[in-house]
């Protein structure tokens, strides 16, 4: 299990939403620069790749002191959403954080970028819920019907990273964070 703790962040937390592994300078960057937490991203497939999220950069990441959630990658632009898609990379991700040591309660993130523009409302709502119903199963948190205004965050470009953190981001309202206690 990681180190931490879970808690609700407060309105206007910053952090960092990186496809880059994070190393301790990196860390100590972001904190210098006022980031409290870092998103970092886990694989849609069943085994995690070299830039994805692995136990040993969430331990570094949280020993410096930044809060961390984590995020499932989108497909790239022009996906379809099916049953079959929500079910593996719900199932995955859950299985992914598990693996890393997130304790229950932490939040995981659906990327919901690039969905094919002819794809019914209700696919996407389909597989939204198909898929949170993945991950709640496991014990994580995930945005709820009914709760769209509560868990998202808002993303700044170019003000800090140059490559290295892929935006910035803000949270505005509260969402349960993984923290080093």
């Amino acid at each position: 299990m990681l180190p931490g703790q879970v808690f609700a962040a407060p309105p206007g937390f910053h952090g960092i939403d990186t496809n880059t592994v994070l190393d301790d300078r990196h860390c100590r960057a972001a904190r210098a620069h006022g980031f409290t937490f870092c998103l970092r991203y886990v694989s849609r497939g069943e085994r995690q790749q070299a830039n994805d999220l692995h136990e040993a950069e969430a331990r570094t990441i949280l020993n410096a002191g930044l809060a961390l959630m984590p995020v499932q990658h989108v497909a790239r632009a022009g996906w379809s959403p099916t049953k079959n898609l929500w079910s593996a990379y719900g199932r995955n991700a859950a299985l992914h954080v598990r693996e890393i040591g997130f304790p229950p309660g932490v939040n995981v993130w659906l990327d919901l970028e690039g969905v094919k523009s002819l794809s019914s409302h209700a696919a996407v709502i389909d597989y939204c819920n198909g898929w949170i119903a993945e991950v709640e199963s496991a014990g994580f948190v995930c945005l709820h019907r009914g709760q769209s205004h509560s868990h998202k965050w808002r993303r700044f470009s170019g003000v800090f990273g140059r490559g290295i953190f892929g935006g910035q981001v803000a949270g505005f309202r509260t969402f349960p964070i993984a923290v080093i206690s």
